[in-house]
């Protein structure tokens, strides 16, 4: 093990283990597990709320645990890896920051010219659109299949209005 990242990693691995883990652990879920995904954002949530950064540190700790556990999940059923999540969040990064990272790569830093408020706007409109077009190329998608179903609904309105899509009827 050469980092706390690879430990913690190898943590889930061992609690789920067939033989040898938690009974407990075991037997979740991708969806079993999403409630306590829920509560500790809100715990996130809470702590920054009251400016208290030890709470804050803890509860940080077990939001990156539920990722570490649906992580091992999906490596077990063959699906993706953590570090296949760490790679995409980093491309996405890259990508959606060119202002920083002209060329798309951490080596590239620093070497970006200056952008007006309105200038770095535009560009992320721009690379928005270019990710909805990768994402629905050859798939039908509606209006509102880039706001999550299991927002609250306030939440979901409010991604609505902000949208700027008009005159749509829900129900």
């Amino acid at each position: 093990m050469n980092s706390q990242l690879d430990e913690m990693l190898y943590l889930m691995q061992c609690l789920r283990d067939s033989e040898k883990g938690c009974p407990w652990d075991q037997k979740q879920s991708f969806s079993s597990i999403v409630p306590y995904t829920i509560e500790e954002t809100y715990e996130v949530v809470d702590a920054i709320a009251r400016k208290d950064m030890q709470n804050l540190k803890e509860e940080l700790g077990d939001l990156l645990f539920q990722i570490i556990f649906y992580s091992q999940m999906a490596d077990e059923n063959k699906a993706f890896d953590f570090n296949d999540v760490v790679e995409g969040l980093k491309e996405k990064m890259l990508r959606r920051h060119p202002h920083v990272f002209p060329d798309g790569s951490l080596n590239s830093f620093g070497n970006a010219p200056k952008f007006s408020e309105e200038e770095l706007k535009g560009q992320w409109n721009k690379i928005k659109s270019q990710e909805k077009s990768v994402l629905t190329e050859g798939a039908s998608r509606g209006l509102l299949d880039s706001i999550s179903r299991a927002l609250p609904p306030v939440v979901q309105s409010t991604k609505i209005q902000k949208s700027g899509i008009r005159g749509l009827r829900l129900g």
